[in-house]
């Protein structure tokens, strides 16, 4: 389980980023990260993961303080970046100093997961692109089966298939009683694999609630003309409208599209407050 208590937290005295955040996160998933640039995504990755402490409040992983840097905490826990500085050393040697700090590393897997990204383990890390640098790190990730996977923008940089393989990969591999959060601006291409969704605005939180319980509050709809007068939220979209009805509502009944549902939080205050739990 992860929470925030009353968590206060900020770079400078007179601007704080977090003023008393609360958020309990109980089952276990893939989870969305989602806000603006600034909401506070990162920073809260980093409170979680123990880099930065907070002001006042606490984070709590399974009742562990990141701020005491335990080390039944730390094998638990790993922290992709959205920015990569890796040593001047091949993958494999890399592998050799890291992979030991996590007990369940599973050797097998990361390699297998090397070859279907189609990365060599004898290259050095600092000669690879940002992508194949990112694929690396994030084949470590699933492969330490840590419990709490947190990552940073983890599709920039990649290709197409790189993020078609990594989608499948955490489909496959990831265990059932991992966190996965995922701070991200991709909601189009990471969505469908999003079991929840946390929207950050300003170091406030609009919505914590799992995307099958977004149908309590709208219904999702495309159409080829106009929207109905009825319709809640709509956006121009190539061959006519996406849209958001009330929930029930005759016009919906499509499949849900999280970017759209987002931006609709952003623009209607208190659209997500019945579902903010």
């Amino acid at each position: 389980m992860i929470e925030c208590k009353q968590l206060a937290f900020g770079y400078q005295a007179r601007q704080p980023v977090y003023q008393g955040l609360d958020l309990r996160l109980e089952t276990p998933g893939i989870i969305g990260l989602l806000g603006f640039n600034g909401a506070g995504k990162t920073t809260l990755l980093h409170l979680l993961s123990g880099l930065r402490f907070p002001w006042s409040g606490e984070c709590l992983l399974d009742g562990r303080s990141p701020r005491r840097r335990e080390a039944m905490f730390l094998e638990q826990i790993c922290f992709v970046p959205e920015t990569l500085e890796l040593p001047a050393q091949p993958l494999r040697r890399w592998l050799e100093g890291r992979a030991p700090f996590y007990p369940h590393f599973d050797y097998e897997l990361f390699f297998g997961l090397l070859e279907e990204f189609s990365l060599s383990p004898d290259r050095r890390l600092s000669e690879l692109s940002l992508g194949f640098q990112k694929k690396a790190m994030l084949a470590f990730s699933l492969a330490t089966r840590a419990r709490f996977l947190l990552l940073d923008e983890p599709t920039n940089g990649l290709d197409i298939p790189g993020k078609a393989a990594l989608r499948r990969m955490w489909a496959k591999y990831l265990p059932e009683d991992s966190f996965l959060i995922l701070a991200t601006h991709q909601v189009r291409e990471l969505g469908a694999q999003m079991d929840r969704l946390l929207i950050l605005d300003a170091g406030r939180l609009l919505l914590n609630a799992s995307v099958g319980e977004l149908e309590e509050l709208v219904s999702f709809a495309r159409h080829p003309d106009r929207p109905h007068p009825e319709a809640l939220y709509s956006q121009p979209a190539i061959g006519g409208y996406h849209c958001l009805y009330p929930p029930g509502h005759p016009l919906g009944g499509a499949e849900p599209d999280l970017e759209l549902f987002c931006n609709a939080v952003f623009e209607i205050p208190g659209l997500a407050q019945p579902l903010n739990r």
